[in-house]
């Protein structure tokens, strides 16, 4: 069985056993949110476009929020009674004493990948450069900071990293860099 596969009947086993108790406690929606705009985020897509929650009785309202720290702020903030995010926000929203759980976990790795412009033709050449993240404390920006120094560079000295927002956001140099060239 392919691991997407895997991940699928994960969440829907998930819930089968996580959402009913929300449409026992009182008839109201549920709000949920998945966080960024990756392949890590189409389980819940999936659910939503065949209704499986509707199927089991549960009223949900899927929201998408382009950025995880701000799915978490929400959740946190009442206005949001579950998020599909990475464990990165999880771990961050503990360690700074928030009262958070994980259910599950759907990509146990990083689904971002370090792309730059073609003049980059080694990793050292990412010294002194400028990278960009969706946010500080996102799982973009911890990982793009654990791979540069797996490759030897220091982020905080040796780049500059920078909010740059969702997957979309952050291609548009890219496209401005190939027509200049």
């Amino acid at each position: 069985m392919r691991d997407g596969t895997k991940h699928f009947f994960a969440i829907v086993c998930a819930s089968i056993f996580v959402f009913p108790w929300f449409s026992a406690l009182a008839q109201e929606k549920t709000r949920i949110a998945w966080a960024a705009l990756n392949p890590a985020a189409s389980p819940m897509w999936v659910v939503q476009e065949k209704g499986l929650l509707r199927k089991l009785g549960v009223d949900a309202e899927i929201i998408g929020i382009n950025s995880s720290p701000i799915a978490m702020q929400a959740l946190l903030a009442g206005d949001l009674d579950v998020i599909v995010t990475s464990v990165t926000t999880l771990v961050g929203s503990r360690l700074a004493g928030a009262d958070t759980i994980m259910i599950q976990t759907l990509v146990p790795t990083f689904v971002d990948h370090i792309v730059s412009v073609p003049s980059i033709t080694d990793l050292q050449h990412l010294k002194g450069k400028t990278g960009g993240v969706n946010r500080v404390g996102s799982t973009s920006d911890l990982g793009l900071r654990l791979a540069l120094r797996r490759l030897g560079i220091n982020p905080e000295s040796d780049t500059k990293i920078i909010t740059a927002g969702g997957n979309p956001e952050r291609l548009v140099p890219f496209g401005y860099a190939r027509r200049k060239s």
